[in-house]
């Protein structure tokens, strides 16, 4: 399905933002409003740390629900894939009305991305 390909690749550049933030590279005004300049203060990075996981488990959910792998966790998926749409339903909203251009520019379409094609995963 078309969809679960494009919310894993959308999932990729997060997930590497999210890798940098966490091993101190200057990208801090692209999470987070901007509010904390270039590099993330360690408090931060765990939070990134945190946020790279619910990135990889959010597409772990779609790829089972798509019927991908782990078959076994599909009637669990099933309840799971609304916890996704209603994250990056959220996620779309917060990059929307962020104070960060360079955010609103890369996170708002991302968002919508992954909410629109988690949706769709999971209305079928």
């Amino acid at each position: 399905m078309l969809v679960i390909i494009i919310f894993s690749l959308a999932a990729l550049p997060i997930s590497i933002l999210q890798i940098g933030l966490m091993s101190g590279a200057p990208w801090g005004r692209m999470a987070m409003g901007g509010q904390f300049g270039d590099v993330f203060p360690p408090k931060l990075r765990v939070s990134a740390f945190i946020q790279l996981l619910i990135i990889l488990f959010s597409v772990l959910i779609v790829l089972v629900r798509g019927g991908v792998m782990l078959q076994e966790y599909f009637e669990l998926s099933r309840i799971a894939i609304w916890f996704v749409v209603v994250l990056y339903f959220i996620s779309a909203i917060l990059n929307t009305i962020t104070s960060s251009k360079i955010e609103r520019m890369l996170g708002m379409p991302t968002g919508i991305i992954m909410f629109v094609c988690s949706l769709v995963v999971g209305l079928s």
